[in-house]
């Protein structure tokens, strides 16, 4: 099953992947890298924004530039403010993102 978002009321963008298998996305303007289980990586034409409103429960915005997937957390650093993910990447948690981020985190164990 693929990802289709909606961009506009016109316009309609597909991943080739389902959301499940989005570890975390990276935001650079009006690109966003996604990130995916096995190492695959998708560009793509459009803000990060677009993906965060359409994604599904379990996806958290934890920094300016991140977005990942609660479902591949694997540690978060409380000493040091970062998140440690299963592909080894490790990201740290926005200073006025972090209560939020706790919040949902904290919602996804229960």
């Amino acid at each position: 099953m693929t990802c289709i978002i909606s961009i506009s009321r016109a316009k309609q963008h597909q991943l080739p992947f389902p959301w499940q298998e989005i570890v975390r996305m990276k935001g650079d303007c009006n690109y966003t890298e996604i990130f995916s289980i096995g190492g695959k990586r998708y560009l793509t034409s459009y803000p990060m924004r677009s993906y965060l409103v359409a994604a599904p429960g379990g996806f958290c915005r934890i920094h300016k530039q991140h977005i990942i997937n609660l479902a591949y957390l694997l540690d978060v650093d409380i000493s040091t403010k970062s998140v440690q993910l299963t592909d080894g990447t490790s990201i740290v948690v926005a200073r006025r993102r972090w209560n939020h981020f706790m919040d949902q985190v904290n919602r996804s164990k229960s």
